[in-house]
């Protein structure tokens, strides 16, 4: 409650606050021109911050350029301070890099669950099914099926080893055959493949995920 009228000391800004995090997007054709609004903004922001009695944590605070061209001459100050630029960073629990690639993202889950397959591997014929199956939901589809209808729409190539990974921790706690077929293994778990879950994301929501770059 106490931020919660920030909004109003940048009102033309597209603003997005979630707990503690503060999220600004700006956009314009010219480069010099978003430069210009944002330090403008910045410089409101850092007046609402004054007249609150707080101050912004600059080793947490960052920005990224979305842009088809390779612009490097921006600088943006909040109080005199520069404020850093990062090629990627995570909102809303997935990683967006700057060209929209979602690599990075998709990396960090991959990497995340195979430290799963040789724990999984000793422990899935300790564990009755049910329990195996709320192991899966809880930390592998609830990691995959976060904001997949934005991740999910990259290339096939980079989706591929979580794919094979998805389809091995399937197989490991159902303890099937490495041959057992892939529709077999996410019916058993009412789940999908990670390119029909997207589909399914996209159209359960009734939303059309469009990312695009000025």
């Amino acid at each position: 409650m106490y931020v919660n009228d920030i909004h109003k000391a940048v009102p033309d800004v597209n603003i997005r606050l979630f707990a503690d995090d503060t999220n600004m997007f700006i956009h314009d054709k010219n480069y010099k021109t978003l430069m210009q609004t944002v330090n403008e903004n910045l410089s409101k922001l850092n007046d609402w911050l004054t007249v609150n009695k707080l101050s912004l944590n600059l080793n947490k605070t960052c920005y990224s350029v979305y842009s088809s061209d390779k612009i490097n001459d921006f600088k943006f100050t909040l109080n005199c301070a520069e404020i850093k630029r990062v090629k990627s960073c995570k909102y809303l629990g997935v990683i967006i890099d700057d060209e929209l690639k979602f690599d990075i993202h998709i990396d960090y889950i991959y990497n995340t669950h195979i430290r799963y397959v040789g724990i999984l591997y000793k422990l899935a014929h300790k564990l009755p099914y049910f329990y195996r199956r709320n192991i899966y939901y809880a930390f592998v589809n609830s990691h995959v099926a976060n904001g997949i209808e934005i991740y999910a729409n990259t290339s096939k190539t980079l989706l591929h080893k979580l794919h094979v990974l998805n389809n091995k921790l399937l197989r490991i706690l159902q303890q099937q055959a490495p041959l057992t077929p892939i529709y077999q293994l996410n019916n058993t778990y009412n789940t999908l493949p990670i390119h029909l879950l997207c589909n399914q994301k996209n159209i359960g929501t009734g939303t059309l995920f469009n990312i695009s770059c000025l």
